[in-house]
């Protein structure tokens, strides 16, 4: 439970960064903070709507675990998380998260 918030955290401060880069398209906010949660033996992520409800859920992949980029694969998008997206240590946290989740 505890590595559930850890991990919405660090993907929300991430994912921040994103948002005030679209500030100036309204219409690219609505699916911009992604909340990640483990199922039995997999990830999902549900986006935040613009209304504050929480999506359907959507299948959450490890696409690419490189040194200094991450791409995460939810419901068909690709999203790339650069190493000056969050902090070194929450990075590490995301990664060994994405470690254990991986098939």
């Amino acid at each position: 439970m505890l590595m559930t918030w850890l991990v919405g955290l660090i993907l929300l401060i991430i994912l921040i960064s994103r948002w005030s880069a679209s500030s100036a398209n309204p219409q690219a906010r609505s699916s911009d903070i992604l909340w990640i949660e483990p199922t039995d033996n997999a990830l999902q992520g549900r986006w935040l709507q613009n209304n504050g409800e929480m999506s359907h859920p959507h299948s959450l992949v490890c696409r690419y675990l490189g040194p200094y980029l991450i791409c995460l694969g939810v419901g068909g998008r690709n999203i790339w998380l650069w190493p000056d997206s969050a902090p070194l240590q929450a990075q590490r946290e995301l990664r060994r998260y994405l470690i254990a989740y991986r098939s």
